[in-house]
């Protein structure tokens, strides 16, 4: 019983821990505009980087917890990941080194993806066909992110930290120019993601 006890307090401080590395990107994003905004590049550096560092311990720390995440941890983890990157990306947009549709988009892919639990239970509560949903690649236990929207999340992290640790160390590469093609090819992924993820969505409602 003592050693069940034990396993049944750590899964529990794995969870907190996760939890509390998701929520330190939320509360780092508003330190991240003004560092941008200040042109303070050390400052927004070191918030991308520990920003990062959260992002990846939080997942191995859930999955430990659980066995898995859990979808509502998923979902506070895609929402904290989706902020601090549209945040990012909107600060440095304000400085001409983005085109600001770029985070208008992210922006909205994420609703989206949010969104289709919400179209599953309209599915549902309309007596469509139950498995309509899942025919389409779609879970009621919550939303699944693309092979595409999973790409586009890391290349986010990329294109945000390249401009700033480039900022932090003084460096002439990748130039403004590389960062500006690379922000824009993310445009274009980003309205395929949108696209895609819109056009499974009304196959499943019209099923």
């Amino acid at each position: 019983m003592k050693a069940e006890y034990i396993d049944v307090e750590r899964l529990r401080h794995f969870r907190c821990g996760a939890d509390a590395l998701t929520f330190f990107r939320i509360a780092a994003a508003p330190g991240l505009w003004w560092a941008v905004a200040e042109h303070w590049w050390q400052g927004a550096a070191c918030i991308f980087v520990a920003a990062a560092a959260s992002d990846f311990f939080d997942g191995p720390l859930a999955r430990r917890a659980l066995g898995g995440p859990a979808s509502s941890g998923r979902m506070r983890d895609h929402a904290a990941d989706a902020l601090f990157v549209v945040v990012g990306l909107a600060a440095l947009s304000l400085q001409e080194m983005i085109p600001p549709l770029l985070p208008l988009l992210i922006a909205l892919a994420f609703l989206e993806y949010a969104g289709e639990p919400l179209l599953l239970a309209h599915i549902s509560h309309h007596g469509l066909a139950t498995h309509s949903g899942e025919k389409y690649g779609l879970s009621a236990t919550g939303p699944r992110p693309s092979r595409l929207g999973r790409t586009n999340g890391l290349a986010y992290y990329v294109l945000l930290g390249t401009p700033l640790l480039r900022g932090a160390c003084e460096l002439a590469w990748p130039s403004a120019a590389a960062v500006r093609c690379a922000a824009w090819l993310l445009v274009f992924t980003t309205m395929l993601s949108v696209a895609s993820r819109t056009r499974t969505l009304w196959y499943a409602s019209r099923s």
